[in-house]
């Protein structure tokens, strides 16, 4: 169970639940570019979403965004329809569509996974099977159960995080997506690692309450509201750390600090940073591990560094993609790695 008012608490204290925005992705041009976006944009950084993205459209001269000011979509004919995607991926090949337009050979997976470009196929010839091509037609995509059904077959769309997020770009103001950001958001306030699932209940219980006050609010809404909160607290160095010489630090001193002050340490001697990471396991959620789709893709890896002459070892969660880490956060750092493995594999979904 989970204490709902102190969620709710915290969320006023940290968001600006007064105003409703949104960024420019919420008003794409077209539905291709959302199944683009939403496919591409799983377990790995936005930045490199947005660039597929773009070079879509740069390489195809599509408009990429519609104006934010205007409830309407635009016209059918105005739009790349999910027709057209699917033409262009079948003309050049998926090899060559992946290579020459969106230069991204992410995969849906490391284990089993396919190319997101074949996923994006995939689930474009069960929208257009399904009558759905332009804004036009997302009703009948709100509706149906049947299409995330199917979807949900595809290698590495078992969670239905990409549908999810679908939904949200094409219009949807009643789904959520909950990727790292809102999972750490919500984790830290409950204080334990939580599924997916419960991840979505609590931020729709949530809302319910928010939503008294605040009436603009929706879950997405929320979600976004949380999602770039916390990527901005991601990206703030922690102010209350006053040790101003870390480098001076011996490791006894290091491991026994808060992770606010050995993030600190990690930013100011990334001079000593040895990148070489050593894989520790894999996380799981809803126990299914054989399916490695971003649920199953978040990984543990750690790496020697050196504290004076002293090498110690930080361990890091993030995700893996096609044999390279993204996004990691650091789990802490320890003396020796048998400590940090201990530590980690004692986490309830830890697979192995």
């Amino acid at each position: 169970m989970y204490d709902l008012n102190k969620i709710v608490c915290k969320m006023k204290d940290d968001l600006n639940l007064s105003e409703v925005d949104f960024p420019k992705e919420y008003f794409y041009n077209s539905l291709s570019l959302c199944l683009i976006d939403a496919v591409f944009s799983i377990g790995v950084s936005y930045t490199s979403t947005e660039n597929t993205v773009e070079r879509y459209c740069n390489f195809y001269k599509i408009k990429r965004f519609r104006s934010m000011t205007d409830k309407n979509f635009p016209n059918h004919k105005d739009q790349d329809t999910i027709e057209n995607l699917i033409d262009r991926i079948e003309t050049l090949s998926i090899p060559k569509f992946t290579e020459q337009v969106l230069n991204n050979r992410q995969r849906t997976s490391t284990k089993s996974g396919i190319l997101k470009t074949e996923a994006v196929l995939m689930i474009a010839k069960i929208l257009l099977k399904s009558g759905i091509s332009s804004f036009k037609d997302i009703e009948k995509l709100f509706k149906s159960e049947s299409i995330e059904n199917h979807i949900r077959t595809i290698p590495g769309q078992k969670s239905g995080v990409s549908f999810e997020y679908f939904l949200m770009l094409s219009g949807s103001k009643n789904h959520i997506k909950p990727d790292r950001m809102i999972i750490r958001y919500i984790e830290k306030i409950v204080g334990s690692r939580l599924k997916p699932k419960v991840i979505i209940q609590i931020i729709q219980d949530t809302e319910k309450v928010i939503k008294k006050e605040f009436p603009n609010i929706n879950p997405r809404s929320l979600d976004y509201k949380i999602w770039n909160y916390q990527r901005n607290q991601n990206d703030k160095i922690t102010k209350e750390i006053k040790i101003k010489k870390l480098s001076i630090m011996t490791a006894d001193e290091l491991v026994n600090s808060s992770k606010n002050i050995q993030e600190k340490w990690l930013k100011e001697t990334k001079v000593n940073f040895k990148v070489d990471y050593e894989y520790v396991g894999s996380f799981e959620q809803d126990g299914e591990e054989e399916d490695w789709d971003w649920e199953c893709g978040e990984v543990c890896t750690y790496s020697e560094l050196k504290c004076g002459e002293t090498p110690v070892y930080a361990f890091f969660i993030g995700t893996l993609t096609v044999y390279v880490y993204h996004d990691l956060e650091l789990f802490g750092i320890y003396k020796s790695v048998e400590e940090g493995k201990d530590l980690v594999t004692k986490l309830d979904n830890f697979a192995g």
